[in-house]
């Protein structure tokens, strides 16, 4: 069985670009938990030092102050479009979240089959779970307009076999869940994108 290596800093620079998109206050530990509801793992102190690397430099309207966080206990960046107020920035008492037993770690090695990889070109390579399933990444549901609780339409769902129910609901993780088989072609991985506000699979 062969291993499979997650690029965390595609990861962290799409979140990354997310919230600059937005104009958005943030912190380390804003963009890891980000991340983590997403599904994969990434220790806030990787986001950290990617952050103190690339951030400034990726984003030339932005800059960074010291804030203290935690009720006081600690000091973190703070990464804020140039002008902003310091003060609008409220959510200092968060806590970094722990990952839960489904959580991929990136940069890490898992068995192929489990392991989601981020390619550079946006689209995801998705393995099938041990029941056969293809967990789509909450990033992609997202662009596709839904969220927890939601249910699925299914017509943004471009399978080439529609065996796709009609009950399909976004997990509280943000992701979607559906067999194998609505793919008509084998039973490997696929590689999953948006295009034209859909969701669509190819071949690797």
């Amino acid at each position: 069985m062969t291993n499979t290596v997650v690029n965390s800093d595609v990861v962290i620079e799409a979140k990354f670009n997310e919230f600059v998109a937005h104009n958005a206050l943030f912190t380390s530990v804003d963009i890891a938990n980000a991340i983590k509801k997403d599904g994969p793992f990434i220790r806030n102190s990787t986001v950290a030092d990617w952050l103190r690397s690339n951030a400034l430099s990726l984003a030339s309207n932005y800059t960074l102050t010291q804030i203290t966080v935690c009720h006081g206990q600690y000091v973190a960046n703070l990464y804020l479009p140039i002008g902003s107020d310091p003060d609008n920035y409220t959510d200092r008492d968060q806590v970094a979240l722990a990952p839960n037993a489904t959580q991929l770690q990136l940069g890490s090695s898992l068995p192929s089959s489990t392991a989601t990889v981020v390619q550079g070109n946006g689209k995801i390579r998705v393995r099938c779970d041990s029941k056969f399933r293809l967990r789509i990444p909450a990033n992609l549901v997202k662009q596709l307009g839904m969220y927890p609780g939601d249910t699925v339409d299914t017509q943004k769902i471009l399978t080439n076999n529609k065996n796709l129910p009609d009950n399909l609901i976004v997990h509280k993780d943000g992701r979607i869940s559906i067999s194998r088989t609505c793919l008509a072609w084998g039973d490997g991985p696929v590689l999953a994108f948006i295009d034209k506000g859909n969701l669509c699979f190819e071949k690797p």
